[in-house]
């Protein structure tokens, strides 16, 4: 049973007067009977049958439905109330025009968690719709419409049937036959029917309830019939996943043209905001190691340097030199055996292999006018080094095995053996089986392997003269051309050569400001010079950092000792010209001081800072005859260390731990251990690029999320406003809060998989051609941007969660209305 007490209901409004729809009505409801509620347009009745079917809530009063009052249900409760207690039926059918007759009928039964296609068509023989349940709503007429919105109230047994003006768009004989239906109903069931039609009413009704200005005015009945309360019992309501699906991928193919359009630009979007994170995340690290692994570039080279920068910021650096100590940490991190390389100085000079002279035809080649310099001799103790060897390896003291440039240019042009004749191989297998002894400075040495390295890009530049490409040239002078001043040797060969100790003055240079001079003598022996304080006298011995120049290298270096002797020449034209010179000499030093002259003593690519101390008074500049010592005690000199790394896990551990060339953290200060490989130079160019674009990726990041967020926004906030009054309807029939958002979350859902899915493709696709054709022009596998599974799926998270919550927000928003307000879009 069913008491109203004392139940008022206000619609306020902002332009007009407010209407008092429902004013302080109470009335009593039997469980069974045909009830008409009548009256004028805007009397109240529709309020009052919303207000019971729970489709509105009043602002004063109570409805008691077997005693429980529904005015203090929650949303949750009212779902559940309307899908187990209350069926409707409405004057505007409110059919679900996505689904077929049968399925707006069965979707009543499925809220119920019911499956039984028996009672549907049950139902369906009830209300006269027999075979009609797979014709789709649109292709019904208006009588068969409202009985189909009738079958689905009444496929859940309501013990409520609210049926407001169910005839109202319906011919007479339509009419009859639905109220005839209404009739049969309440025979079982409580049916209140709002109408405005008196005559049905008289006919057909057990009680007439009559409504004007929101008050009852008549309450007319056939027969007084209270029954006895029954429990109101309600069920929770659940819509199945079939239901939600089917209704989600109607609602997106309702628009397609602006679905295409969102997933498209939602997919941009996902895919440059997914370069936008990989980018950010850079590691410099994997990208380091995937260029090792993909080129299998695993023989690195160990440098160790000091790096030190003033309050100017100018930089030092210095090369340092290995000791026991520093062998054995990196080892520990090679977890390989040490492979040293050295430079070896003869007689102050450093040992080379003497060519043949590059022939005028070759000198306008770009790969073969070089030729092979500044040998280093690696102490081979880990053969994996050499991945591939025509010949042998070194075992012998004087064995060495060498490069195939290198081989090349023995061919092209020859080689001086131990005999000073050129030797002219015709090709790797004759170099490495001849036995030929070729010269080493007075050493002579067998080759017996060539590393078999790949040199199929560079054999058309040496035929055609030039590099087609510039990054071709740059790779051949990393890989090729550098290589080949690297000899392989055994370690009995660095123990037992024997290296004279005779500096050759000859390699040594006085330089200021760019200018060079050679005539340099060791202060060995007693000398005549002018000392700074303009005293000609006699010297036999200065420190490493003192010089002693010509009076000729002072007319070179300082332009205004130059520029006043001409003058002075012509005042004293008398005396020889020598004289002249160490009298203005004196005079010069007298008023002039020589500290500016900043003079540096260059050999090779050592430099040596000197101060001028005097002026000898012959041809030559003079050193200190230490420089002999000094300079020998250099004759094996460890300059860098190889180590063999092919473990993805022991190269991340050697990245992590050493600074590689060039990179950004190479320019800090501090004592550091620096690696290089192949084409190290590249790869640290792309790290410093990643570095300086990270501070905007931030903004750019951020751009691209509001870009995507605003197209799910618009398209999920266009979709709920073109089926609002969907939203009601399903509310109106017991679907739940949570359900309606499960259809919409889903909708969000497949966009926001979709979008991903192709943007991720897209940023894929992107990342691949930057890779081929912006960092791949490098003849080496260059992956610039190393993309990281990761980023593919925080995308697709980001973009799911966002069409989520932007779901849930607006849905919510929807869900706070009363269906009945949402069903007519007020």
């Amino acid at each position: 049973m069913i008491e109203i007490k004392n139940l008022s209901k206000t619609y306020k409004s902002r332009k007009s007067i407010d209407t008092n729809a429902i004013n302080n009505i109470s009335l009593k409801l039997d469980n069974k009977g045909l009830v008409f509620i009548v009256g004028k347009s805007g009397s109240g009745k529709s309020t009052l049958l919303n207000l019971i079917g729970g489709l509105d809530n009043p602002d004063k009063g109570s409805i008691f439905v077997d005693n429980k009052d529904i005015c203090k249900f929650s949303d949750k409760e009212l779902d559940s109330y309307r899908n187990s207690y209350v069926g409707f039926v409405f004057q505007e059918f409110n059919l679900l025009e996505e689904f077929n007759v049968f399925e707006n009928i069965d979707l009543s039964l499925k809220l119920q968690g019911i499956d039984k296609n028996d009672e549907v068509n049950n139902v369906l023989k009830e209300v006269d719709l027999k075979d009609l349940g797979n014709r789709n709503i649109n292709e019904l007429s208006g009588g068969q419409k409202q009985r189909v919105s009738i079958a689905r109230a009444l496929i859940k047994k309501p013990k409520l049937l609210l049926c407001d003006e169910p005839t109202g768009n319906l011919d007479r004989k339509s009419s009859e036959g639905i109220f005839n239906l209404l009739k049969s109903i309440s025979k079982n069931e409580l049916v209140l029917v709002v109408s405005h039609d008196i005559e049905s009413a008289l006919k057909y009704a057990d009680r007439i309830i009559k409504i004007e200005d929101g008050k009852v005015i008549e309450d007319k009945r056939k027969e007084r019939k209270i029954e006895s309360n029954n429990k109101l019992e309600l069920t929770k309501t659940k819509l199945p996943f079939k239901y939600i699906y089917k209704m989600a991928y109607s609602y997106l193919m309702d628009k397609p043209f602006r679905l295409v359009l969102t997933v498209l630009l939602t997919m941009l979007a996902i895919s440059f905001m997914s370069f936008a994170f990989n980018t950010y995340i850079f590691d410099e690290t994997s990208l380091l190691v995937k260029t090792v692994k993909d080129n299998d570039f695993y023989n690195l080279k160990i440098e160790h340097r000091f790096i030190e920068t003033d309050g100017s910021g100018n930089r030092e650096e210095r090369v340092l030199p290995f000791n026991d100590e520093d062998t054995t940490y990196l080892e520990s991190i090679f977890e390989s055996t040490s492979n040293k390389s050295y430079d070896l100085v003869e007689n102050g000079k450093i040992l080379s292999f003497e060519f043949g002279e590059v022939t005028e035809e070759y000198k306008e080649n770009e790969a073969l006018n070089s030729l092979p310099s500044s040998f280093s001799f690696i102490e081979l103790n880990d053969k994996r080094l050499i991945n591939k060897l025509i010949g042998n390896y070194p075992i012998n003291d004087n064995e060495i095995v060498i490069h195939k440039f290198f081989a090349d240019i023995m061919i092209k042009f020859g080689i001086k053996d131990i005999n000073d004749e050129l030797y002219f191989p015709k090709d790797y297998d004759e170099i490495v089986s001849s036995n030929r002894e070729i010269k080493l400075g007075k050493h002579g040495l067998i080759i017996k392997g060539i590393v078999d390295e790949d040199n199929h890009l560079y054999k058309r530049a040496m035929y055609s003269g030039e590099f087609w490409n510039d990054n071709l040239k740059t790779f051949f002078k990393e890989n090729y051309y550098k290589n080949s001043s690297i000899i392989y040797v055994d370690k009995s060969f660095i123990d037992n050569i024997e290296l004279g100790n005779d500096l050759d003055i000859s390699l040594l240079n006085l330089e200021y400001s760019g200018i060079k001079n050679n005539y340099i003598k060791l202060l060995d022996s007693e000398i005549n010079y002018i000392s700074m304080n303009s005293i000609e006298s006699k010297i036999d011995n200065i420190s490493l950092n003192e010089v002693i120049i010509s009076m000729d290298t002072l007319k070179i270096y300082d332009y205004n000792y130059r520029i006043n002797l001409d003058s002075y020449l012509k005042k004293h034209s008398s005396l020889s010209y020598k004289q002249i010179l160490i009298n203005y000499t004196k005079e010069y030093l007298k008023n002039n001081s020589l500290d500016d002259l900043k003079i540096k003593l260059i050999k090779d690519d050592r430099e040596d800072d000197l101060k001028i101390v005097g002026v000898s008074l012959d041809d030559y500049n003079y050193i200190s005859s230490n420089y002999l010592n000094e300079f020998s005690n250099s004759k094996k000199h460890v300059n860098s260390i190889y180590y063999y790394a092919n473990d993805s896990k022991i190269l991340k551990n050697v990245f992590n731990e050493l600074e590689v060339m060039y990179s950004k953290k190479y320019f800090y200060p501090g004592n550091k251990y620096i690696i290089s490989f192949s084409n190290s130079t590249k790869v640290s160019g792309i790290i410093y690029l990643y570095s300086f674009i990270k501070r905007f990726l931030f903004a750019l990041s951020l751009m691209f999320i509001c870009f995507a967020f605003l197209l799910i926004l618009n398209f999920i906030s266009n979709t709920i406003t073109n089926v609002k009054k969907q939203i009601g309807i399903l509310r109106s029939i017991g679907t739940s809060n949570k359900d309606v958002i499960k259809i919409f979350g889903c909708e969000a859902l497949i966009i926001s998989i979709i979008s991903s899915i192709f943007g991720i493709i897209v940023w894929l696709v992107e990342s691949k051609v930057l890779n081929n054709y912006f960092f791949g022009d490098e003849f080496f596998i260059l992956n610039g941007v190393v993309t990281k599974p990761i980023v593919a799926l925080l995308s697709l998270l980001f973009n799911i969660i966002i069409s989520l919550i932007i779901t849930i927000v607006l849905i919510n928003k929807i869900n706070k209305v009363k269906p009945i307000d949402v069903i007519l879009d007020r």
